[in-house]
């Protein structure tokens, strides 16, 4: 058994990354058993959030802290799973551990930045619908909101460009960057010209946005749209062929019920003497 004068404890934040409405474990370890802990505390700055005494009857305590949930069915006397909700929860988290026989005490800090990740994939515009050798390309790129706000770059046929202008709208808690270029032959390899907008933050997100543009009148085209318009020829072909094919036979099916649903009188009938009288009447 530990001696408690050399009580060590750690804090372990698992997953390390921490994102907004995921949750995640704060492990409190430490080398005494709970035989010797008096008290086990999770605190958020100077603000307690949750308590483990052993000793107690009732020995889990909660305490409130805005936008900080905990899942008490989760947690125990070493961890607390909890979920963040704002951004502004980031800061210093901290177990602390006093022992049950001297009391004595000891904690480990970590620093937690909860990241609110962009609801959507960077947008990116252009000045023109279509380019060609000589044009001035202006296109600027825009981010959704996140915590912390995303860094941008903004690429040409896969190479990055410096650009003009780099804006952090923190009342948006989005980016734009803006970039120009003149463009030459060069830029339209095999007669198409990639534009593409990447937006990451730290290792934990990255969205790509690309556009495409074909030399020399070809308009940008989003990428990963398809055109179908050879599947649709064919059926028309086929629909029409079918047509085609069973038409005479519709056409007689008709001419048939006709007959049969006619009237008797609805047609005249002669017999041969009468239709030579009539012959030598008109001159025939």
């Amino acid at each position: 058994m530990a001696v408690t004068s050399n009580l060590h404890v750690e804090l372990t934040v698992d997953p390390p990354v921490v994102i907004r409405d995921i949750p995640i474990k704060l492990i409190c370890s430490r080398n005494i058993e709970d035989e010797m802990v008096y008290t086990v505390k999770w605190i958020r700055g100077t603000h307690e959030f949750f308590r483990y005494t052993p000793g107690d009857k009732h020995p889990f305590k909660q305490f409130v802290i805005p936008g900080l949930s905990i899942q008490s069915n989760e947690s125990n006397g070493t961890h607390v799973l909890v979920k963040f909700f704002e951004h502004e929860l980031s800061g210093n988290f901290s177990c602390e551990v006093t022992s049950e026989s001297s009391f004595n005490t000891k904690n480990d800090t970590k620093f937690i930045e909860v990241i609110s990740l962009p609801p959507y994939d960077p947008i990116l515009k252009t000045n023109m619908d279509s380019y060609k050798p000589g044009d001035e390309l202006i296109a600027n790129c825009t981010t959704g909101p996140a915590k912390p706000i995303p860094n941008i770059t903004i690429f040409v046929n896969d190479e990055p460009l410096r650009p003009l202008s780099t804006t952090w709208l923190s009342s948006y808690d989005r980016a734009r960057a803006v970039v120009k270029i003149k463009l030459t032959p060069a830029h339209f390899s095999a007669g198409l010209l990639r534009l593409s907008c990447r937006a990451t933050i730290y290792d934990v997100y990255a969205r790509r946005r690309n556009m495409d543009f074909f030399a020399p009148n070809n308009g940008p085209r989003p990428e990963r749209i398809t055109h179908n318009s050879g599947a649709s020829t064919c059926f028309i072909n086929w629909f029409l062929m079918l047509i085609l094919l069973f038409l005479p036979m519709v056409l007689c099916q008709d001419y048939e019920d006709l007959l049969e649903t006619a009237p008797s009188d609805a047609f005249q009938y002669y017999d041969e003497s009468e239709m030579n009288a009539m012959m030598s009447a008109i001159g025939g």
